[in-house]
C-alpha cells in the first residue's frame, strides 16, 4: 500500500475525521507546550548566566580587597598571637599560683587540725586536774570546816569548865579573841 492510497482511505471514512482532528490539535497543543517549556529553559539559562556572571563579578571584587587587606591583616594576626600567647602564660601563671595556694590551704588545714586536737587533749586533760583539785579543795575545806568545829566546841567546852575565861560570843561590845575595845 502506498502512501497515496492511505490518504485516500483516510479521507473516505467519515469516523476516523473527528479523532484525526483531535490529534492535530493535541499535537499543535503539544508542540506549543514544547516551545513554551523550551523558552522558559532558554530564560533559565539566561539568567543563570546573568547570575554567575555577578556572582564572578563579586568574586573578583573580594579577591581584590583581600588582597588589599592581606597586608593590614599580618600584623593584627601576630598581635592577636602574641596576645593568645600572652594569656596562656598568664593563665599558667595563675593556675601555679592556685595550685600553691591550695597547697598551703591544705597544710595549714592540717596543722590547724593537728593544734585543734593537742588543744583539746590540752583542756581535756587541764578539767581532769581541775577536777582532782577540786576534789583535794573539797577534801582541804571540809576537813578545815571539821577542825574548825572541832576547836570551837573545844574552846566552848573548856570556857564553860572555867579554864579559858569568859566567851567572847557572850561579850556585849561584841569583841573577839585579842580585840580590845
Amino acid at each position: 500500500m502506498t502512501w497515496t492510497m492511505f490518504a485516500n482511505t483516510i479521507q473516505l471514512s467519515p469516523d476516523v475525521a473527528p479523532f484525526l482532528e483531535r490529534m492535530a490539535w493535541a499535537q499543535t497543543v503539544t508542540a506549543v507546550g514544547m516551545i513554551i517549556v523550551a523558552l522558559f529553559a532558554i530564560g533559565l539559562v539566561l539568567v543563570a548566566i546573568g547570575t554567575l556572571r555577578s556572582a564572578n563579578r563579586t568574586l573578583k571584587h573580594l579577591e581584590r580587597a583581600v588582597e588589599q587587606l592581606a597586608p593590614r591583616t599580618e600584623p593584627i594576626l601576630e598581635r592577636a598571637t602574641r596576645i593568645a600567647d600572652d594569656a596562656g602564660e598568664v593563665s599558667r601563671s595563675v593556675r601555679e599560683a592556685v595550685e600553691e595556694l591550695v597547697g598551703t590551704v591544705q597544710d595549714l588545714n592540717g596543722r590547724l587540725r593537728a593544734m585543734s586536737d593537742s588543744a583539746e587533749e590540752r583542756v581535756r586533760h587541764l578539767g581532769a586536774v581541775l577536777a582532782v583539785v577540786q576534789r583535794e579543795a573539797e577534801e582541804l575545806l571540809i576537813d578545815a570546816a571539821a577542825t574548825a568545829r572541832g576547836i570551837h566546841v573545844t574552846a566552848s567546852a573548856l570556857r564553860n569548865s572555867g579554864e579559858l575565861g569568859p566567851d567572847p560570843d557572850d561579850d556585849p561590845r561584841g569583841s573577839r579573841l585579842g580585840a580590845t575595845g
